[in-house]
């Protein structure tokens, strides 16, 4: 079974995946908060967005490979924050 290409994107380009939902796929990003990162993992690998935040790379990662927790229970971020 080939394993999932997940992609590193800058922040414009994932507000634009956000906002266009293309391509589908699976993304991060970092977005640098005063004395720390936070990694973005944008799953649109079926056409249908989830968006997360993690405190680091492995755990995002991990996410965006459907190795955590159920898609059921996550919760989308508010628009306003990427516009």
């Amino acid at each position: 079974m080939r394993e999932k290409e997940i992609i590193k994107l800058r922040l414009d380009e994932a507000k634009d995946v956000i906002e266009t939902k293309i391509p589908n796929g699976l993304f991060y990003c970092i977005e640098k908060l005063e004395d720390k990162n936070i990694y973005i993992a944008i799953d649109n690998n079926n056409g249908h967005l989830w968006i997360e935040e993690f405190p680091d790379l492995r755990r995002c990662k991990h996410w965006l490979m459907n190795e955590i927790g159920s898609r059921y229970f996550i919760y989308r971020l508010k628009e306003d924050r990427w516009k």
